[in-house]
């Protein structure tokens, strides 16, 4: 029994590596890894992408006027524009995105966190 917990944490960490790459992801993305969330997606999607590391782009609805908090934590992306609609970005929406290297944004963003990008590290390229 003293080695229960050492079985339990390499288990867990079976279980981590073994997830699919499209876990966590609100909508599969497609063979590319975009995803269009649409117009009339309804519902929670804050962190509706965390850890869905076969995300690559995404087109963000033209009906939303925020990014959701932490919408995109740890996932795949490379590159998003935020588009005009958008005045909002919310926490920790690109933390951690390790493969994202730019992010468009419209001048009508009016609120960006201080901690909406921390830890991309591949980040270059940030366009206002």
């Amino acid at each position: 029994m003293r080695n229960t917990p050492i079985a339990i944490f390499f288990v867990l960490v079976a279980l981590q590596i073994l997830q699919p790459s499209y876990a966590g992801c609100k909508i599969t993305p497609d063979g590319s890894g975009h995803v269009t969330i649409p117009n009339n997606a309804s519902g929670n999607f804050e962190r509706g992408f965390k850890e869905c590391t076969s995300l690559k782009t995404v087109t963000i609805p033209s009906s939303w006027e925020a990014i959701p908090h932490g919408i995109f934590e740890k996932s795949g992306l490379t590159s998003v524009v935020i588009p005009s609609n958008i005045v909002e970005i919310r926490g920790h929406a690109f933390f951690e995105c390790t493969d994202l290297t730019s992010i468009t944004i419209s001048s009508n963003v009016s609120t960006i966190p201080k901690h909406f990008c921390n830890g991309c590290t591949s980040l270059t390229s940030i366009v206002i």
